[in-house]
């Protein structure tokens, strides 16, 4: 095996490392963004539970609008 071809194949594998863990790891993050930002509105407001809930429909049906959009 010549080092050309031993570097080409490091390659490929490093960028299906960081394909893979970017798929698990990105999702997560939106995740926590959604998550962060629904705690910070309520906690804003939380002596109106009428807005805390306004906000978990919204983000919900929100998030499913936006995943339907294929």
């Amino acid at each position: 095996m010549s080092p050309e071809v031993f570097v080409e194949i490091l390659r490929e594998a490093m960028f299906v490392v960081i394909f893979l863990v970017a798929a698990v790891i990105l999702p997560g993050f939106v995740v926590m963004y959604i998550t962060n930002t629904h705690k910070r509105l309520g906690s804003i407001y939380s002596k109106h539970l009428g807005f805390r809930i306004f906000c978990s429909f919204f983000f919900l049906f929100s998030a499913l609008k936006f995943t339907s959009l294929t």
